[in-house]
């Protein structure tokens, strides 16, 4: 992943795999909170088939470490159900370097 801010925003954007994967987070960062949106593109011939995912998020900001921990939910096709439905789970995103 890349970062860059835009603003208050902090983006952060994968390079697209072989595959053609994708991924793009938005987050503005206000008192320690980060809250944003998020956007997937995935491998065409990966388990979930180039379906793209979208949603937002918000997590806690460590202000010493700028690490981030919090949720995420999102709006998604199911393969096994042929239907869609909301995802969600944990997010935990520690800078590197």
């Amino acid at each position: 992943m890349k970062s860059y801010w835009l603003g208050n925003t902090l983006i952060l954007e994968s390079l697209p795999n072989p595959q053609n994967a994708y991924m793009l987070i938005r987050l503005n960062i206000e008192n320690d909170v980060a809250t944003g949106s998020w956007h997937e593109t995935t491998a065409p011939n990966g388990e979930f088939k180039g379906a793209q995912y979208s949603g937002s998020g918000q997590l806690v900001v460590n202000p010493q470490t700028f690490a981030m921990e919090g949720k995420w939910a999102g709006a998604g096709f199911d393969q096994k159900l042929q239907r869609i439905r909301v995802y969600a789970g944990n997010w935990e995103i520690t800078p590197v370097g």
